[in-house]
């Protein structure tokens, strides 16, 4: 792409959002599907970055013809319209701190959506001043959701020999099993691990799931597959 630009020749790049993300490369004119404004501005720095044009560039937003693949920006996408709408200078500093307000004050609903802090209470009781539910803090929190679950794939002959070895060890496996056993693990969606589970994922000690045919469910060059309808795949 570099070289194409570099040589004025005719270059257009379909992108997703990879490019906004520190790529030095530098447009005549950017178009961008509707997003939140911070995706916009980042769109928008792609267009006569080095400052090479006489003039300034053109960014264009538009609204997509196929709103299902962009549901995910829905949110910021529809804060961001409101803003545009109101703003001669969408990327003004004070167009952008209402497109801020207007997205995470429309999220306050998710703010604490497990109730976190209503399991920390302060009681009038010089006994027992702290009632803070540990427990269940422990058990709702999640920085992160865990939406997948884990299978060992018994790949290459290191691969197999560990998956051997925890089949035939004792009970708590030795830890150096599993340390090695880390580098041959995958996360696959919550679905496919239940549908697979007593066929293509033995439960070895009825704790950890080992892939049972490799040879058919897994590629060294494009990973483990498990759908049955389309490909996913997932590299080791």
């Amino acid at each position: 792409v570099r070289t194409r630009l570099n040589d004025g020749l005719h270059c257009r790049v379909v992108s997703t959002q990879l490019i906004e993300a520190g790529v030095d490369i530098d447009f005549p004119v950017v178009y961008r599907s509707l997003a939140g404004l911070d995706s916009v501005a980042q769109a928008a720095g792609r267009c006569n970055r080095n400052g090479q044009l006489s003039g300034l560039g053109t960014t264009f937003i538009f609204r997509p013809e196929h709103v299902a693949s962009e549901r995910y920006f829905a949110e910021t996408a529809t804060c961001a319209s409101q803003v545009l709408g109101l703003s001669d200078d969408p990327l003004s500093l004070r167009a952008v701190e209402h497109f801020f307000r207007l997205y995470y004050w429309a999220q306050t609903s998710k703010w604490d959506a497990k109730d976190i802090l209503g399991s920390f209470h302060l009681n009038n009781d010089v006994r027992f001043p702290f009632d803070f539910q540990f427990a269940r803090v422990g058990r709702d929190f999640r920085l992160i959701e865990h939406a997948g679950e884990a299978v060992i794939v018994p790949w290459g002959e290191q691969g197999r020999s560990l998956c051997e070895r925890l089949r035939h060890c004792s009970v708590p496996p030795p830890r150096a099993v599993l340390r090695g056993l880390q580098r041959y693990t995958v996360q696959i969606p919550q679905r496919l691990w239940r549908r697979h589970l007593g066929r293509g994922i033995e439960l070895v000690h009825e704790r950890y799931p080992v892939l049972v045919s490799p040879e058919m469910n897994y590629s060294d060059r494009t990973g483990l597959s498990l759908e049955e309808d389309h490909a996913v795949f997932l590299e080791v």
